[in-house]
């Protein structure tokens, strides 16, 4: 079980009726999502049952019928794995005036590193982004919806962000999410990472793969090797039956907090 999800939830089941949050209040009612209901939790060892059930939701409990998106204090990702071809649906799904001039900046900034003219991967969003656009993105991906399966079914209304295993009420707050893009928009970096179609690991092979055959991705395939990709126990990093020239480098997104 990914996160500090389930250690929060079963702190707060055992604070029912005592602990006071802000934007919830008194807390009464815990429901966690589940297929396509939301089950009411009466019992402590129900928590396991029901959680985690659908890794695309985005309200991971319910308090008090407010759907509400857990997060751990200190670093972690917003989104996983972002292929262009996600970030334009989206975009699209966002209505943003601005939609195409957007995409290009993403565009510029993976040819960019593909180059070797950037210092890190990890880009500050503030260097090619509008602050409003950006928190747009964050928003959706944090909230509402995913880029491969769209709007969710149970989206976040609000941020919990707890410690690890949370042992008094002051390890938790609650936040809008003005509230909490207020407080880390600085913290969040768009970090750009790559896979080889080719390179010896067989999961990341396959995922060059899959992103090489959505037309819109290929903007961010590139025919010729950049960097190298780790090697194997052998100490070998290149398939042999793919040859030198058929090798490409895959550029995806990781939306970071830092």
């Amino acid at each position: 079980m990914a996160g500090n999800e389930a250690t929060v939830i079963n702190y707060l089941f055992s604070r029912l009726n005592v602990i006071n949050l802000q934007y919830i209040g008194l807390l009464a009612k815990i429901e966690i999502p589940y297929g396509n209901l939301k089950k009411n939790i009466t019992d402590e060892s129900e928590i396991g049952s029901y959680f985690p059930d659908d890794c695309h939701k985005k309200a991971d409990v319910y308090l008090n019928s407010k759907g509400v998106s857990i997060k751990q204090i200190g670093s972690s990702f917003a989104y996983n794995r972002l292929q262009r071809q996600g970030l334009l649906n989206v975009i699209a799904s966002l209505d943003l005036e601005n939609s195409t001039d957007l995409i290009n900046s993403f565009d510029k900034e993976v040819l960019k590193f593909h180059r070797g003219e950037l210092e890190s991967r990890d880009r500050n969003w503030s260097e090619f982004l509008t602050e409003s656009d950006f928190k747009s993105i964050l928003e959706y991906f944090m909230l509402r919806g995913s880029a491969t399966r769209g709007d969710s079914k149970f989206p976040a209304e609000y941020i919990l962000e707890a410690t690890v295993n949370p042992s008094q009420d002051s390890d938790i707050e609650v936040f809008t999410f003005d509230d909490y893009f207020d407080r880390y928009k600085n913290s969040f970096k768009i970090s750009i990472r790559r896979v080889w179609y080719g390179q010896i690991s067989n999961s990341e092979h396959r995922r060059a793969k899959s992103l090489i055959k959505k037309p819109e991705n290929l903007i961010w395939v590139l025919n010729e090797v950049a960097g190298e990709p780790s090697p194997n126990s052998k100490g070998e990093r290149w398939r042999m039956n793919i040859q030198e020239k058929e090798r490409k480098t895959v550029y995806f997104l990781m939306l970071t907090k830092v």
